[in-house]
């Protein structure tokens, strides 16, 4: 097949192969005996559309003679269309509404195909209860507009499992049968924390306590009963641990720490924190070290460090600061100055640099807390198999002192059996008056002596072997318990390994100012540092081709539509 450069001079495209059969158009040539003759009428035409999904009446020539629906059809019937077909009041508007616009009207529509749904799970509450309405021109945060906290009573069904459904085929217009998009099977995995339970088939998650609903980014639902401290957190109150909802009407005062479900705060000082849902603050975060797995909130972000599998969106300014989030960093009326953003999801914001702060180094489509996650895990599972080592070394101890005390026993029970069956010798002797009846007596007194001392031996080593029993049944369960954890642990880490090919990563910068010289930007194959300050662009990774054709990646830099 031959190729020539296209009439826009953008690209290439493809000459007609004259070999290759053209769907829908009929040999013209009334000579050839067993083909049918395309039927014309002058100024008329069926043009097709859509990938074939539309077959549309154009007239060419407004001078063209009146047509009949029943000639559209024969249009349409030379054109090889069969589905979709108008009916004639339908037709005749098109007639009508192609000539009085010179533009083509539909007198056929083919049936798309209806995707498939992929299995999932469907949360029966709002899962961002906490979202910020807007973020307003300036970086205020409009915080009023939050939404009803959603409630659950125990035993209410918070979220389900909905099964995938089968796409349906659909048609086009030359009844050519369209198959649906394949449907990837997501792993589905239903994970519960405190206050949740899975049902017994595990296709619904219970509430086991009353409690307000939420859904952690990694996945997990819980329910956190509330917690709201009227002032600081600060001396008067401690460290603030609370499985739940801590909603705090101050500040989070500088070294107090805050442990619990999610957080909502006026400000937060240098702090720690390390919830398992949100973080809002109304204000801003100055100097904390924040460990979220939902979404942190905030007006502007100073000295910090924050962790979120969700977003981190910010009003005015994150200045320096170390953010990590699975999600994207969002700041589209603010600031990222003289600080580190890794963003799975790629980052939004005004201006990234200034003149006179240091440069940035934004890492985007990464997931570098997932990484660490995943390191995490796989060390906990190596030292977990360590301890099981340790109780398989215990067990073959305990297995040995069982056979030596099975023994023993034994040993002792032969002993005893013996001197039972002498005694009832020496009884039956004394009765029959064989031999010296006296010391025969004295003899027997002296083996019924040793049976009760064995006896009593026996009886230790039996006690002892109960314990060895115990100690044993013990330590297979503790080792069993460490089986389960191994294998929570991996279906953790095949989890988070599904969930991330799901989700793929965006390494994506949009801003509307400028990003200022210097600063570096990393994708996941591809890196660049700006050569100089550049305003209103979306920096995006692509893979391309070099001057051989071979495949590399590109930072792409792009002005972005005012």
């Amino acid at each position: 097949m031959a190729s020539e450069a296209s009439p826009d001079g953008t690209g290439k495209i493809e000459s007609i192969d004259d070999s290759r059969p053209i769907r829908g158009v009929q040999n013209l040539d009334p000579s050839q005996e067993g083909r049918a003759v395309r039927r014309q009428e002058h100024g008329w035409e069926i043009e097709i559309f859509h990938d074939d999904m539309e077959a549309a009446l154009v007239c060419t020539d407004p001078e063209a003679p009146a047509i009949t629906p029943e000639k559209v059809l024969d249009l349409l019937d030379a054109r090889n269309i069969i589905h979709g077909i108008a009916g004639q009041e339908e037709i005749a508007q098109a007639i009508e509404k192609a000539r009085a616009d010179g533009e083509p009207a539909a007198v056929a529509q083919g049936a798309p195909a209806v995707p498939g749904t992929a299995r999932h799970i469907e949360y029966l509450f709002d899962i961002d209860p906490l979202k910020v309405g807007k973020i307003k021109e300036g970086g205020e945060l409009d915080f009023k507009d939050r939404g009803e906290i959603p409630q659950v009573q125990k035993g209410d069904v918070i979220a389900r499992v909905v099964e995938g459904s089968q796409g349906v085929p659909g048609m086009d217009v030359f009844g050519q049968q369209i198959e649906p998009p394949k449907v990837e099977s997501a792993k589905t995995m239903v994970r519960v924390g405190k206050g949740a339970i899975k049902s017994e088939d595990g296709s619904a998650v219970i509430a086991s306590t009353d409690g307000r609903p939420a859904v952690t980014g990694d996945g997990r639902l819980f329910v956190f009963p509330g917690l709201t401290i009227p002032g600081d957190v600060s001396l008067e109150t401690g460290h603030v641990r609370f499985e739940g909802a801590i909603e705090v009407k101050g500040s989070v005062q500088d070294g107090f720490e805050v442990k619990g479900g999610s957080l909502t705060a006026k400000e937060i000082g240098k702090a720690v924190i390390n919830v398992k849902g949100d973080v809002v603050v109304m204000g801003g975060i100055l100097g904390a070290k924040i460990q979220a797995g939902g979404t942190v909130r905030a007006k502007h972000v100073y000295g910090s460090t924050i962790e979120a599998v969700g977003d981190v969106v910010v009003g005015k300014q994150i200045l320096d600061s170390r953010v990590i989030t699975t999600g994207a960093c969002i700041i589209p009326h603010g600031k990222i100055l003289s600080s580190g953003v890794c963003a799975k999801q790629g980052v939004e914001a005004m201006q990234v640099g200034s003149d006179s702060s240091k440069p940035c180094t934004l890492l985007l489509g990464v997931d570098e807390r997932l990484m660490r996650e995943l390191d995490r895990i796989k060390e906990e599972i190596q030292l977990t198999k360590k301890q099981m080592a340790k109780k398989d070394v215990l067990l073959a101890e305990i297995n040995k002192a069982q056979e030596k005390l099975q023994e023993n026993v034994g040993r002792l029970a032969q002993v005893q059996d013996k001197a039972m069956v002498a005694a009832r010798d020496l009884d039956r002797k004394i009765k029959e008056g064989e031999g010296d009846v006296s010391a025969m007596t004295m003899r027997a007194a002296a083996i019924r002596q040793q049976s009760v001392q064995v006896g009593e031996a026996l009886d230790t080593l039996l006690e002892k072997q109960e314990l060895v029993f115990d100690d044993k049944r013990n330590k297979e369960k503790e080792k069993q318990a460490l089986e389960e954890r191994i294998k929570d642990l991996e279906q953790e880490i095949e989890y988070l390994i599904a969930k991330d090919k799901e989700e793929p990563g965006l390494p994506e910068l949009k801003t509307k100012g400028a990003v200022f010289s210097g600063t570096l930007l990393k994708g996941v194959h591809a890196s660049l540092t700006m050569p100089e300050d550049m305003s209103f662009i979306r920096i995006k990774e692509k893979r391309t081709v070099d001057e051989n054709d071979r495949p590399i990646w590109i930072m792409e830099v792009a002005r972005q539509k005012v």
